[in-house]
């Protein structure tokens, strides 16, 4: 492990290299990474992969109702272009049509949920079939899968970390922690000193 100024001195120069595009390899990382920084880093970047990998895996129990959802959406987008193109009769069909497929797509959805609570954790939103809290039989209150590209899910797209952010993000750290005096780790609120080097790093 490098001394403190000479591990300062080599994690400035890994940001700006990362901020410039350039490749920081896993090597670089051990060299100024405490075991401690180290063993985050990876194990973070594992849980990253582990959520990823679990969120393309939707589970066959909410299959059907995302084959039912899909046909709902086509028939609202059906009648959306029959209004835009004036013919109100053939629009109120589809509409029709649209609102039956999205509520025989919520009914599927409870009986998911009945047997299995926790597919909860897959949507973008609650889901209650009472007469009271039942969602609107729109393409806009539809459930969405939370992992899914809806550009009608609630909380929109997020973005996924990627290794190079979190490279980047563990470098900062590293360094606002290594400057800090021992008093100054145990404040709540940041010190001058970091204050200055959060700055410098445009964090």
């Amino acid at each position: 492990m490098l001394n403190a100024e000479r591990r300062e001195k080599r994690l400035i120069e890994l940001v700006d290299r990362m901020k410039a595009g350039r490749t920081v390899t896993k090597r670089d990382l051990r060299t100024v990474l405490t075991d401690d920084e180290f063993e985050g880093y990876e194990a973070t970047w594992q849980s990253v992969q582990e959520y990823e990998q679990m969120q393309r895996e939707t589970p066959s129990d909410l299959q059907r109702y995302l084959s039912l959802l899909r046909s709902a959406d086509a028939l609202n987008q059906r009648a959306e272009k029959m209004y835009a193109k004036g013919k109100s009769a053939r629009y109120v069909a589809l509409a029709h049509k649209a609102q039956a497929q999205y509520e025989r797509a919520y009914e599927n959805l409870n009986e998911a949920l009945s047997t299995n609570p926790s597919l909860t954790m897959w949507l973008d939103r609650d889901f209650s079939f009472t007469t009271e809290d039942l969602p609107d039989l729109t393409a806009e209150d539809a459930p969405r899968l939370r992992s899914g590209r809806s550009l009608l899910k609630q909380g929109g797209n997020s973005k996924k970390m990627t290794i190079k952010e979190l490279k980047l993000t563990t470098l900062k750290t590293a360094l606002v922690e290594l400057i800090k005096t021992p008093e100054q780790k145990n404040e709540k609120a940041p010190s001058k000193g970091t204050k200055n080097i959060l700055k410098i790093l445009g964090k």
